[in-house]
């Protein structure tokens, strides 16, 4: 978490009663949810603190008209679902409406989890069958709304590059206050690419156990010559269980002129004994290195 605290910013009134809009399915009981995600389910842990604190960071972006934003990774098995879900479930604390896309067309692990396979959602809507107003669907959470990955079968590149999304997207914001979409792991696809056409801000959730180096700082290029700005990266699961550690999530953003060295920015990791340390390997080191390889200039690379 940056050394910097970014300024609290108060909630606006909601701009739609989306949960309770006509036509809206429920998806499970609250309870059901609460037992899903940690933010809800163990409010006082380490790791919803941790995800309350990636949402602080994301509050001066908010105030700044940034309502719509990507949550993705380089690669599979990073976290993203969970970070994306804890996430939104988090902002909708803050009494502001919030609609959570299953934008992972090809391993749709949000619709998995939140029990709405065979459903109409986002493919349904990219193919001209139901209006976006048709699949947004309660989650027992307050001011929570869902939007699944849909029963389409097409090619999901095929989908995205149709011309619609950008209709179906701006649709969903006119219903809420802040538009989340889980997308498919950059490394595996150039799905986010697509809907990074369309939104233009981005959180990249990064776990140690996969990281390469060289294959995550190209990922960030990628995203930067698409005009997608990471707002920030998310270092998830650094615990290692081995040492005793529990489990957590980091967050930081790049200093102005996406430079590291003179920043002292660190991510905050909490483990479950509640102390909060730099990283799972050393003190700042892990992330500190991570800052240097995702944002150092391009002409260093070379």
């Amino acid at each position: 978490m940056s050394t910097e605290e970014p300024e609290t910013v108060a909630p606006s009134p909601p701009a739609a009663d989306v949960g309770r809009a006509a036509g809206v399915e429920e998806i499970v009981g609250s309870e059901g949810i609460h037992g899903l995600l940690a933010i809800l389910r163990d409010p006082e842990s380490p790791v919803a603190e941790s995800i309350r604190s990636i949402r602080t960071g994301l509050q001066r972006h908010l105030a700044a008209g940034v309502h719509c934003l990507m949550v993705l990774s380089p690669w599979g098995g990073d976290g993203k679902s969970t970070v994306c879900a804890n996430l939104a479930a988090s902002l909708s604390q803050l009494f502001i409406e919030v609609i959570l896309v299953d934008a992972d067309l090809r391993k749709p692990t949000l619709t998995r989890v939140f029990k709405r396979e065979g459903r109409p959602g986002l493919t349904d809507c990219l193919e001209g069958r139901f209006q976006a107003s048709d699949v947004i669907q309660s989650t027992g959470v307050d001011r929570l709304s869902f939007v699944s990955a849909g029963t389409a079968l097409a090619n999901p590149a095929d989908l995205l590059g149709r011309g619609n999304l950008a209709q179906i997207l701006q649709d969903l914001q006119s219903r809420c206050q802040c538009l989340i979409l889980d997308t498919s792991p950059l490394t595996a696809c150039g799905d986010a690419l697509l809907i990074g056409a369309q939104i233009r801000h981005a959180l990249m959730v990064i776990s140690p156990k996969n990281w390469q180096g060289d294959a995550e700082s190209r990922v960030r290029e990628l995203l930067a010559d698409h005009g997608v700005e990471v707002l920030g990266v998310i270092l998830n699961g650094t615990d290692d269980q081995s040492e005793g550690y529990g489990y957590g999530y980091g967050y930081g953003q790049p200093p102005e002129g996406r430079h590291v060295k003179d920043s002292g920015q660190l991510a905050a990791r909490h483990g479950h004994s509640g102390r909060s340390r730099g990283s799972a390997r050393s003190r700042g080191g892990l992330l500190q290195g991570l800052w240097k390889r995702l944002w150092r200039p391009h002409r260093e690379r070379e």
